[in-house]
């Protein structure tokens, strides 16, 4: 996966969105190969009334990331829920990396506030396509849409780029 990121960030022409950075892995991945700004949405170490403590949510992750964000400036940490950075977001991107919220709804969510914003040629890369809830946004809004391109899954990497 880290492999396709590298690639897909080195080919942006855009700012690069990740929703769902954890503790960094994929963000420097997306980081290394760009000049670009990534962006990197999450909630870390934030609980709010429907979340619950858990491996997600370990101070830990929150640490690992802003010590990997000094390696990394073109790294911005944007700490809170994606559903509603979602309503306020306008930055045009090459390339929307969807790794958050595994539900159903929540790769929807994330699905349809930020993918306005790919702009023509960018690309949209969702992780975890075995799980049910990305591969129902990929398979039942994704790619009937007509709006991308050369889609592919490698391993439980979907990725597409923007056509329209």
């Amino acid at each position: 996966m880290k492999k396709k990121l590298r690639e897909l960030s080195r080919l942006s022409q855009g700012d690069i969105l990740e929703i769902g950075s954890r503790s960094g892995n994929s963000a420097e991945a997306l980081a290394k190969n760009t000049s670009h700004t990534v962006y990197c949405i999450d909630l870390w170490d934030m609980l709010t009334p429907d979340r619950r403590k858990d491996a997600y949510t370990d101070p830990q992750n929150y640490k690992n990331f802003m010590r990997l964000v000094e390696k990394y400036p073109n790294i911005v940490p944007v700490k809170g829920d994606s559903k509603e950075i979602g309503k306020i977001w306008r930055i045009p991107l090459g390339l929307l990396f969807i790794d958050g919220d595994h539900s159903f709804e929540g790769a929807k969510s994330d699905y349809e506030y930020f993918s306005p914003y790919i702009i023509e040629g960018g690309f949209l890369a969702m992780h975890d396509y075995d799980m049910s809830g990305p591969r129902r946004v990929i398979d039942e809004i994704v790619t009937p849409s007509g709006l991308w391109a050369d889609c592919e899954v490698a391993g439980r990497l979907f990725t597409a780029r923007r056509v329209k």
